[in-house]
């Protein structure tokens, strides 16, 4: 287990969570085809629901994250955040940021 460290604003915080190198994976894929077609939505779901999170581009090109994060497994306490101060220019270094995680932490076999 490792943990992710939330920056949303004026508030942070950290999360032990667990994020499999296949979600990141899929999340990665979909962030490149909402930014080739900037429409539907690129959804992050960690198996346990550490954390969930949507990106989806509006038509004036502005980018939305909504997200929720747990702090534990089971009955948690949850914080729930909306990200709108970027746009669909942020797209890129998000991408490739998750190419360089997944570079160290590539797919093997299939789950």
């Amino acid at each position: 287990m490792s943990s992710i460290d939330l920056v949303i604003g004026p508030f942070d915080g950290t999360v032990p969570a667990s994020l499999r190198a296949e979600e990141l994976t899929t999340f990665r894929d979909q962030l490149g085809v909402l930014h080739q077609s900037l429409t539907g939505a690129a959804v992050l779901d960690s198996m346990e629901e550490w954390l969930h999170l949507v990106v989806s581009v509006t038509s004036s090109g502005a980018v939305e994250v909504t997200g929720k994060a747990r702090d534990r497994l089971g009955r948690a306490n949850e914080l729930l955040f909306q990200i709108d101060d970027l746009d669909q220019s942020d797209l890129p270094k998000i991408i490739e940021a998750l190419d360089e995680v997944g570079a160290l932490f590539p797919v093997i076999g299939h789950p």
